[in-house]
């Protein structure tokens, strides 16, 4: 049996009984005494990233490679126990996973298969287990946090203006002259009355540097003009924000967060009076310009916004009059960032979008050519098993989902409100959101292409580019079908926009097929 080892540390001070060196060892000699094979090449290890989280790059390409289409390169994952791989609470799905591809995952601590089905209810306490000393660790941090705060150390998180230097008692915070001075600069020229735009686009024409080491913008000024530190305010404890766990499962890099407010009696205040770097009444000035934002209607959205860029890097947005298209950063940030302040009407750029997908896309050798590459893409897929017999597993898959969440919601409608059973639900939900896209997909492509129906090819191009004439909304997503960039460059004669197109052109989910193809300009 070939295996593959998954190791996992937290900090750089981690334990010596969690240390990656004594994980590796744990496994190889586990492997030893069962005539199992490691794979080298196969150790996947993340160091020094919370198991609170699944945006992990080793644990996302083990991932990876259990729903992808080709055989996995392993018949195992051995772990040192449970809690390396996740303490977020998702054990039970990811072991799901294994489950669906007939992969083991072998706990070193227990010495047990996770996937066996005699094993399902130690999976879900262990994944209790976890969860719950995910948050002894964290409360205990947070008391650690606290006992710096009130030490006047550093708790993490970093602030234009001060310099942190690490000593053996804590990492000291201290005024940075030169940028503190730039900080003062905002302050003065938000007093003389200038926007939050203005003043980005004068720092972005002197040699400083933004927080990040780019260029600034409005929204990194207005965060510095109201951050209460630069009066001596070191006040910690004041915010909290929590992932919110369905959707970490749907989109473990960018789970979705809620910022919560805490009490006044959970605030750890701290005065400090050497790192004040503007005085109360600036800061009171300052402070009164501030208007509170408009809640109302939201602005429509371009068509184009999150697919033209400008060759600078900037984004294609609405600006320069009425119905018409500029480049972001010259617009926020200034001609030191980006000369490209022409603009020129949306509807002409859709216009031209429109000429340049006819001629390109609706020609017989074109369609022809998506054709073969999605059916291609199609048996690609499903090399494992046939397009019907994956429908009926994904129908059926469904089905029980559905089933499963009905009684756990039944459970929760009863009064008896768990933390785990909820936690079921959202696993479920994530679940059943997935197979339903999957269901689509396969729907869509294989009723929608065969092999000698190129007309319907035609037919959805044609579709989608009569799309582009329709409202704000049908028109992006008809963009997002046809298109993965549009690069704009400004010249002489005008715009010049180059588009980077999906050579299926299906709009059935742009990501399960492949990328790339032709390219032009218009």
């Amino acid at each position: 049996m070939r295996a593959a080892v998954y190791l996992r540390v937290s900090t750089d001070k981690q334990d010596v009984r969690n240390s990656v060196a004594r994980q590796i060892a744990a496994c190889r000699a586990w492997a030893a005494s069962h005539d199992v094979e490691i794979v080298d090449e196969h150790i996947y290890q993340d160091e020094e990233i919370s198991g609170s989280t699944l945006a992990r790059p080793g644990v996302q390409r083990i991932i990876h490679i259990l729903t992808g289409a080709a055989p996995p390169p392993f018949d195992a994952v051995l772990i040192d126990d449970s809690s390396r791989l996740d303490r977020s609470g998702n054990l039970a799905a990811l072991v799901r996973l294994f489950v669906d591809r007939d992969v083991k995952l072998i706990d070193m601590e227990s010495g047990r298969d996770l996937t066996d089905e005699d094993e399902e209810l130690l999976v879900h306490v262990k994944a209790g287990l976890d969860a719950r000393d995910l948050k002894v660790i964290a409360r205990r941090t947070r008391a650690g946090l606290a006992q710096r705060a009130l030490r006047g150390f550093w708790t993490g998180g970093t602030v234009y203006g001060y310099r942190f230097t690490k000593t053996p008692d804590g990492t000291t915070i201290q005024i940075e002259p030169a940028r503190a001075e730039t900080v003062r600069e905002i302050f003065r020229k938000r007093l003389a009355g200038a926007g939050y735009r203005d003043i980005a686009i004068a720092l972005n024409e002197t040699e400083h540097r933004s927080p990040r080491g780019g260029t600034w913008d409005a929204t990194c000024i207005r965060a510095i003009l109201r951050n209460p530190k630069y009066k001596g305010d070191w006040t910690w404890n004041v915010r909290h924000w929590k992932k919110l766990s369905a959707t970490s499962i749907l989109d473990p890099r960018r789970p979705a967060r809620r910022v919560k407010t805490r009490p006044v009696s959970e605030h750890v205040r701290s005065i400090r009076e050497d790192l004040r770097i503007i005085d109360d009444e600036a800061w009171a000035a300052v402070t009164d310009t501030f208007r509170p934002r408009a809640v109302g209607k939201q602005p429509v959205r371009s068509p184009v916004s999150g697919l033209a860029r400008c060759i600078c890097g900037g984004p294609i947005v609405r600006g320069g009059g009425v119905g018409r298209l500029t480049c972001g950063w010259a617009k926020n940030r200034g001609p030191k960032v980006c000369v490209n302040r022409r603009a020129v009407f949306e509807e002409d750029v859709l216009r031209s979008l429109r000429s340049y997908l006819t001629a390109k896309l609706l020609t017989p050798d074109r369609v022809t050519a998506f054709t073969a590459k999605v059916i291609r893409s199609i048996k690609k897929k499903n090399s494992l098993k046939s397009t019907a017999t994956a429908r009926e597993d994904l129908a059926a898959r469904i089905a029980r989902l559905e089933i499963e969440i009905g009684r756990l919601m039944a459970v929760l409608a009863d009064g008896f409100q768990s933390t785990s059973v909820r936690t079921a639900v959202a696993e479920r939900e994530a679940k059943l959101h997935f197979a339903r896209q999957a269901l689509q997909t396969l729907q869509l492509s294989s009723s929608a292409v065969m092999p000698a129906e190129p007309d319907k090819v035609r037919a959805r191009v044609e579709e989608v580019v009569a799309g582009l004439g329709g409202a704000p909304t049908a028109v992006r997503e008809a963009l997002r079908a046809v298109a993965i960039e549009i690069l704009v460059r400004d010249t002489d004669a005008g715009w010049s926009l180059q588009v980077k197109t999906r050579p299926w052109v299906l709009g059935a989910g742009g990501d399960n097929y492949p990328k790339g193809g032709s390219g032009g300009r218009i």
